[in-house]
């Protein structure tokens, strides 16, 4: 009989011992599972946000380039649709850009909105042009460097596997 009541105190114990531990490893894989989920839609939506930002980059650059060329020979009417539509661009990448972008992008705004709103001809519109077409290529540097630090960014340092509870 007493050996019975053993056999039976040790079954119970085995079964109690494997599912604690398979209680215990559960919630570990779920914990990391749902970490790693989380982290996974964090670096989608920054992805997604990194390629708004850089749709809103290409339409003011593209825009600045194109409102030179048309306005090349002639004066942009400032009560006009394109340059209405140039400065909501405009203020979309102002509201939306770092401190240090938003400096490039006033710049490259007030040289454009110079040289298509120059009364033309001028002896003014070569050097107008040359400084309108420098500040939209320094803009597109300083674009291309913050679109490459984003990016860089996302691929940040790794965590071990072995620090699950931090969190």
């Amino acid at each position: 009989m007493a050996l019975e009541w053993v056999d039976v105190a040790d079954s119970a114990v085995k079964i109690g011992l494997g599912a604690l531990i398979t209680i215990v490893g559960g919630w570990i894989t779920l914990k990391l599972t749902h970490r790693h989920e989380i982290r996974k839609e964090a670096v989608a939506q920054r992805l997604r946000d990194i390629d708004k930002k850089t749709d809103r980059y290409i339409d003011f650059l593209s825009s600045s380039q194109t409102l030179m060329q048309k306005y090349l020979y002639e004066s942009c009417d400032p009560s006009g649709e394109d340059y209405t539509d140039y400065m909501r661009l405009h203020n979309i990448v102002s509201l939306t850009s770092s401190p240090e972008l938003r400096v490039y992008a006033f710049d490259t705004q007030a040289k454009v909105s110079q040289f298509i709103l120059l009364r033309k001809p001028s002896d003014l519109i070569d050097s107008c042009r040359n400084a309108a077409r420098d500040s939209v290529s320094v803009l597109q540097g300083v674009v291309s460097a913050e679109l490459l630090q984003d990016k860089a960014a996302l691929q940040g340092k790794q965590h071990a596997w072995w620090v699950f509870w931090r969190r």
